[in-house]
């Protein structure tokens, strides 16, 4: 009929896919902000002179076990002089020990002692419990295509 405009397509109706990519990187902005502000408090629960990318190197040892320090600066895409400043104040704290490697006595391991894996473990166990709280409620298949966008959105491992 004339003068009747035509029906939205699949692109007006859903918005285009520049806005619907603005509407993603508004939502991962949110999740990193969220992300950065946990790792914050995370440390602070271990101990408040622990920096955030102290949490991390932690975080890695928890998950790896002992790595030499030039893995770590690998692994979180860092130089080695910051992981070995972390080092310092992870062994400082007691939380980490520090040796040399022996099939490479110029390199040095670091692994989590005894009470730096028990403190990781007692701050990150609430937030786990918040973030499989939240997890629970969704359907096994929302949870399963969150996992593979993600998958897609990261590329091969």
């Amino acid at each position: 009929m004339a003068g009747l405009p035509d029906p939205p397509g699949p692109e007006a109706a859903g918005g285009d896919k520049s806005a619907l990519i603005a509407d993603v990187e508004h939502e991962f902005s949110r999740l990193v902000i969220g992300a950065r502000n946990w790792i914050r408090s995370r440390a602070a629960a271990i101990d408040p002179a622990l920096l955030p990318f102290d949490y991390k190197i932690l975080a890695v040892l928890d998950r790896s076990g002992t790595l030499q320090q030039g893995r770590l600066a690998e692994l979180l895409a860092t130089d080695k002089s910051m992981v070995s400043r972390s080092a310092k104040r992870l062994v400082g704290l007691g939380l980490a020990a520090r040796k040399p490697d022996p099939d490479d006595r110029r390199a040095f391991l670091l692994g989590l002692t005894d009470e730096g894996s028990r403190r990781f473990q007692a701050a990150s166990r609430e937030e786990r419990e918040v973030f499989t709280g939240k997890l629970m409620a969704w359907e096994p298949e929302e949870l399963r295509r969150l996992a593979d966008l993600l998958g897609k959105l990261n590329g091969p491992a």
